[in-house]
């Protein structure tokens, strides 16, 4: 079938776009920039020069197409303006969710985020847990916003998909950057937190499954596992054979820092690293329950053991690794 996707060049939609074309649909992505666009043409997707909010324009792309993918969106924390994320994340997700109705779309599968589910602190985030009340980010209140927008729509099958932290070959941004800088030794410090996570192979069979399986109306968690920093340490330890201890610093002195380097960034012009927003993130800790996508759309994820090694092994295959590991096994 035809199908058309937003955000394909992000490490999610490339996946996804490839694992599409192998089953034999047609792709065709939206694209803003000429890297986008020569990088489409390079996988064999045929590229739409657009933006997420020409409707007209993006509902003549999508004629044709059975389902839309909508991944494009903006992930960022602790700026001096989310407004520009705002719009993009909610505004957008409503246009494109407008275009797809207009073009005759049977179904749309919105990318979401585990953080939009929004539990309480101590507790495993479900599809149906009760919301806290409070947002911990902007990004995380436009997500839950852009879900709130296309569930109130009518005359489109929407199906939303909730990923958990994804990671996997590929991933260098973001935790991935957490997860390199751990086998580099090149973070000192950390805070003793838990977190889950879905490879990204389960992240794109997830997609996949809702988008021929899922029930209108619904959402579904995308997580493996959950995991404490500790257990983290261990498992790479075990894997890479290098002699990981971490060394904790209080939760206190951790969100101190965070906030200096935002008004740090903030005073020299620049989106920070670290800020309040993401740190706060990290320190209420998350563990999302994702069995609904095993239970209704038939998800099987990958082993935490076999996900950080495939993880480990493309950064070594790519030069990222900076110090040599004693042994390198599944």
């Amino acid at each position: 079938m035809n199908v058309f996707v937003t955000g394909a060049s992000g490490f999610i939609g490339a996946a996804l776009v490839t694992e599409l074309q192998q089953r034999g649909h047609e792709v065709i992505a939206l694209v803003r920039r000429r890297a986008q666009f020569d990088q489409m043409v390079a996988l064999g997707v045929r590229p739409v020069w657009c933006d997420l909010f020409s409707i007209d324009r993006l509902a003549q792309a999508m004629a044709g197409c059975e389902v839309v993918f909508h991944l494009a969106g903006e992930n960022k924390w602790g700026v001096r303006n989310p407004y520009p994320m705002l719009k993009v994340n909610i505004a957008g997700t409503v246009s494109v969710a407008q275009a797809a109705k207009q073009a005759g779309v049977r179904r749309l599968v919105y990318t979401s985020s585990a953080a939009a589910i929004g539990e309480a602190k101590g507790t495993i985030g479900r599809e149906d847990s009760v919301y806290r009340g409070w947002h911990m980010s902007e990004y995380e209140a436009s997500k839950r916003s852009a879900e709130a927008a296309l569930l109130e729509m009518t005359g489109l099958e929407i199906v939303i998909v909730n990923p958990s932290s994804v990671q996997g070959p590929g991933r260098v941004a973001g935790t991935g950057k957490i997860m390199l800088a751990i086998v580099n030794g090149t973070l000192p410090v950390f805070v003793d937190t838990r977190f889950s996570i879905c490879h990204i192979t389960d992240c794109v069979q997830g997609h996949i499954l809702a988008a021929e399986r899922g029930q209108p109306g619904e959402r579904y968690i995308l997580s493996g596992a959950t995991v404490t920093t500790g257990e983290v340490f261990g498992q790479l330890a075990e894997i890479t054979g290098l002699k990981l201890r971490p060394r904790y610093i209080p939760h206190w002195l951790a969100m101190g820092g965070a906030i200096v380097a935002q008004y740090y960034a903030w005073a020299r012009g620049r989106d920070p690293s670290w800020s309040r927003e993401k740190m706060a993130a990290i320190l209420h800790g998350h563990h999302f329950d994702g069995s609904k996508a095993t239970r209704e759309l038939g998800l099987q994820y990958t082993p935490l053991s076999r996900a950080l090694y495939e993880t480990i092994q493309w950064y070594r295959e790519h030069g990222l690794i900076r110090r040599p590991l004693p042994r390198l096994d599944p």
